[in-house]
Order: C-alpha cells, then structure tokens, then sequence
C-alpha cells in the first residue's frame, strides 16, 4: 500500500525543475526596478521650508579626484578653442582660447594648495593676441538652478576671470574677478556681478552692473561662489554669504532660455575691464562645480515623472552647503558630492554614468526573496 508521504514525494518538483524556477525568479527579480531610492524627486536648497524650492538634475565635477586621463575623456566639460580680433574682442588686444591652457595641476609641498584645475591666461602677446583658457558645460538645457564653483583667483594683475551662466549675449548670469582691482592695503577685493538682458542689447551692450566687497582675499586661499538663477530673482553667494540679489522688473529681465556654464580667464588689454595684458602668467584654479538645476529637455522632465512618482519632501536631498554650521546639521559638507556616493544619483546624466539608469542593485527587499529561494531549492 502506498502511502501518503510517498505520493507527496513523487509530486514534489526535482531539484531541475527547482532550478529553473529559481532562474526564472531571478530574471524576473532583476526587471523590477527599485522600490525606493535617494533624492528621487531632487534636490532641495531651503529644506526646511514649506515649499521647498527644488531642482530634478545635477552636474557635479570634483577636479581634486580627476586624473588627467579623466580629465581627457570627460564628458560634462569642453574646453574651447578659439581666436576673436582685437575688433571683436572690443580691446586693443585680439583674445584666444587654447586647450593646452586647461590643465589639472597636483597637490605641492611648497604651497597650501590641493590638486586643483587650472585655467592659466599667458603672459605673452602672439600675433597680437592674448591666449586664455575656457571650459563651457556640454549640457546647454540648464535652467533655473543653484550653481557653485569653489575658486582660487590670481591676483596677477591684468585678467578677467569669470564664473557664468550663458545662453547669449542677452540672457547671461557673470560673476567677474578683475585681478587689477585687488587691493590689499586697503583690504578692497571687488566681484563684479553682471547681467547681460534684452534692455542692455538696445543700450549697446552696456549691461547692468554691479560691483560688491569681498570679505575675504579671493586670491589667498579656495572661496565657494554661487549664482542662484531662479523663476523671479537672481541671487549671488560667495561661502553662502548673500552678496547681492535682483528681484525681475522692468529694467532687470531674468533669463528664460536655457544655457550652458561657463568658467573662463582671458585678458584683451581693455583697460575699462580685464587690464593687462600680465607680466606673468596667471592661474585660476578650480577644484570643483556643482549645478543642480531644471532641465528644459523633454525627455528629463519624463525621467523625472517616471523615478519620482509622486512627490513628497522625503524624496528630495539637501544640496550641499559651504556654510559650517548648515552643513553640520546636514551631514553633507561642500566636499560631499551626490555622484559619488551610490544611490544618491539615479538616472542622472554625468562623467562616467553617461546612460540614465532607474536602478543601481538590487533592493534589500530582492536580495531577501532569492535568500528564501535559494534555501528551498537546496532544502
């Protein structure tokens, strides 16, 4: 007579059919995307506010862990090349951008200073010319966002070095350091901040200005300036200290286009702005940007809609502060980079994760379900 358990035995499946079961589990398993990730929905400036102003993508370059092949094959930054004439540089001096002059220099023993990109602006004049350095963003759907970029400027005097946002000669965001105009005996370190509007294309090109005391020597040490170029108002930090801030009106037509950033030092010899040429060769020096911002890409807003779901203040991530006691509170420094650490930049397009991805792993959820299966297979 046979019994039960026998029966149960002969349907039970073989370790075979386990197997295939198991493979398919797992095929299945790895389709799925994440249940949850960090900063799905974005990144957050005022996170403590009842409305946080947020922006859904980012650019991060931390130059001071870029090694010069990196810094070859990197895709978020193009350095230019290029020759203007003195005409239509508007100087007595023609202006020229060389690659050779964007470089990463390393960490020395006989100056304070960490490894850092350099863009240098030669002292010599070559067929009238003054060769400079600049590198412009290869993303060109930048909109409203947060933009930083912590800096070393020369005080070599006769250059112009400059941290912008740039979609042409009417919608442009600058922050300008005019190294003729340091002046340490009178502890006097001017930025100039600069906007370029439709109003200013009708003034000739004479576009709204200002200039603003630093409370600080730029040129003794790394300072983290920052433009924030948001729906109504444009806003200027320099280590989170509010420098200066436009509110849109008449005269003052914040942009609606989306552009590129832009870091570049250059002279022409205009003594009305870069001075120079310099005596010697001068350096800026860059050791990181971060942007985070809105894109004006369809296809962005789509990714956005399809990882954020639906929105709530849980899925975005605090943007990294330069202020000490904020970043304190925070955890996360302006040494901390989101593109650094997994997870916190899924379906982000940057150097070196070029093809958005909506997961990154499995989830602890996943890797709890092929435990339990594992063990029934081999049980």
């Amino acid at each position: 007579m046979n019994s039960p358990l026998a029966a149960v035995e002969r349907h039970r499946p073989g370790v075979t059919t386990k197997s295939w079961l198991l493979l398919l589990l797992c095929s299945a398993l790895t389709t799925v995307p994440l249940a949850s990730a960090e900063c799905e929905c974005g990144y957050t400036l005022n996170y403590d506010a009842g409305k946080p102003v947020f922006f859904t993508d980012l650019l991060e370059s931390n130059f001071e862990k870029m090694t010069a092949i990196g810094l070859r094959k990197n895709t978020d930054w193009r350095p230019q090349e290029y020759n203007a004439s003195a005409r239509n540089s508007r100087g007595p001096l023609g202006q020229m951008t060389d690659p050779r002059n964007v470089e990463l220099v390393p960490s020395s023993d006989f100056e304070p200073r960490k490894p850092a990109l350099k863009l240098g602006v030669d002292h010599l004049v070559v067929n009238g010319m003054v060769s400079g350095a600049e590198i412009v963003s290869a993303r060109g759907d930048i909109m409203q966002g947060t933009f930083s970029a912590s800096l070393k400027v020369s005080d070599v005097p006769g250059t112009c070095q400059a941290f912008f946002w740039y979609f042409n000669n009417t919608q442009e965001i600058d922050m300008e350091f005019l190294s003729k105009e340091f002046d340490n005996s009178n502890r006097s370190w001017p930025v100039n901040i600069v906007l370029h509007t439709r109003v200013t294309m009708r003034t000739g090109y004479n576009p709204n200005h200002w200039k603003v005391l630093l409370p600080y020597n730029p040129a003794e040490d790394y300072h983290v300036y920052r433009i924030d170029y948001l729906e109504n108002r444009v806003e200027f930090y320099m280590d989170d200290i509010p420098l200066l801030q436009q509110l849109r009106n008449p005269r003052i037509a914040v942009p609606t286009a989306p552009g590129h950033l832009v870091l570049s030092h250059w002279s022409n010899g205009d003594d009305n702005w870069s001075g120079g040429p310099p005596l010697k060769d001068a350096d800026m020096l860059v050791r990181w940007v971060k942007a985070y911002f809105n894109s004006s890409n369809p296809e962005r807003h789509s990714d956005w809609h399809d990882r954020c779901g639906e929105f709530t203040h849980e899925k975005l991530c605090v943007i990294p502060s330069a202020d000490l006691t904020r970043s304190k509170e925070t955890g996360r420094g302006q040494d901390w980079f989101y593109t650094e650490h997994e997870g916190f930049a899924n379906n982000q397009t940057y150097f070196g994760n070029a093809a958005p991805r909506q997961q990154q792993g499995w989830s602890t959820l996943q890797m709890i379900i092929m435990v339990v299966a594992w063990i029934w297979v081999i049980g």
